[in-house]
């Protein structure tokens, strides 16, 4: 929405302050699902349901939509999986 334009209006803000679309962290879950979708430890139900919420979310950041929690859960749980090694639990939770 930012780069679609060079000036804004007083419309264009107020459009941009109540956006809560991000289409990247879509993106980004679908792509981290598809890795780990045939992982034989993650076919319990509750991750076959958080596995199908994120491959059908699209984005959207409303406080009712829980694709985003399950989503910034998953991440977390691979950048712990990726650097709390490289940096120690203690600096890992400051990261």
């Amino acid at each position: 929405m930012l780069f679609t334009k060079s000036k804004f209006n007083r419309d264009d803000l107020e459009r941009i302050a109540i956006d809560v679309k991000n289409p990247v962290a879509s993106e980004i879950s679908k792509a981290l699902i598809s890795k780990v979708s045939g992982v034989s430890k993650l076919k319990t139900q509750i991750h076959e349901r958080a596995s199908l919420m994120l491959a059908n979310w699209d984005g959207d950041h409303k406080v009712t939509d829980n694709g985003p929690v399950v989503y910034y859960k998953f991440l977390y749980h691979v950048f712990a999986e990726a650097m709390m090694d490289e940096l120690g639990e203690k600096d890992f939770e400051v990261f």
